[in-house]
């Protein structure tokens, strides 16, 4: 914004004052909206922004919401969100918060042994996706690794998949989050291969979640390059498709 602006601006409403791009924001979600790769849905964070208006945008934008609390499905819902536009993960999830995610009928991953079994008993039968804790050295976060809160580790996916068949859950999907402001796409995409390698060990796969990664611009840094991303992703999804022989769907 020019500094004109940003004096009207404040003049009007004070300050502190937090104010969007309404045209970056529908850019950016054209940007993932539009890659070349069909079987895929863009999701929106209200964990980067639980703004009423910004989340009715990304409705409008046809974008779907990821959320990691009640309060913030709560918020989905109450910005018009049906319930299958919603996914949600998160760690540390209560009975009761499970109890509520599944009588609405919202998406879940699963973030650990604990919280699968927790699932499997409330509601037997069900489908429902697997967090992954990737544990891959190159993308050098807190959140992925043997010491990270987050998804199930290789060595935990026997177990995840005999909880599975003990209480009929389907596991559809798997999720990931990369981390985040992954200024590297060949870092990025590492991940994204490990994260299909693991994803091999689920017969009923229908999706992959590809949660966080992508950089916020700053001066002196190279700018993410999208229009490669979009090249190499969309050749990495058809290629695992076909090698699985069905579509399987890109979630972002």
């Amino acid at each position: 914004m020019r500094d004109e602006a940003i004096a009207a601006v404040v003049r009007e409403f004070g300050t502190p004052c937090y104010v969007y791009d309404e045209a970056l924001i529908r850019r950016n979600a054209a940007r993932f909206s539009r890659l070349a790769y069909p079987h895929r849905s863009v999701h929106f964070a209200s964990m980067a922004n639980n703004n009423p208006e910004l989340l009715r945008l990304a409705r409008t934008l046809g974008l779907g919401v990821f959320v990691n609390s009640v309060r913030h499905l709560k918020l989905a819902l109450d910005c018009g969100f049906a319930a299958e536009e919603i996914i949600y993960t998160s760690t540390g999830v209560r009975r009761s918060d499970l109890e509520l995610i599944a009588a609405l009928g919202v998406h879940l991953n699963l973030d650990s042994v604990g919280q699968l079994r927790m699932f499997g008993e409330l509601a037997p039968g069900r489908s429902c996706g697997i967090r992954l804790n990737i544990d891959e050295n190159s993308l050098g976060n807190v959140f992925i690794g043997a010491e990270s809160r987050i998804g199930v580790l290789e060595a935990e996916i026997p177990e995840v998949l005999e909880i599975a068949r003990r209480h009929d859950l389907r596991l559809v999907g798997t999720h990931v989050y990369l981390g985040t402001n992954i200024v590297s796409l060949d870092t990025m995409l590492a991940g994204v291969e490990r994260t299909l390698e693991l994803s091999d060990h689920f017969p009923d796969l229908a999706y992959v979640d590809l949660g966080g990664g992508f950089p916020v611009p700053e001066e002196g840094v190279p700018e993410f390059d999208y229009e490669e991303y979009d090249r190499r992703i969309t050749g990495i999804f058809t290629a695992y498709s076909a090698a699985r022989g069905r579509e399987v769907r890109l979630v972002l």
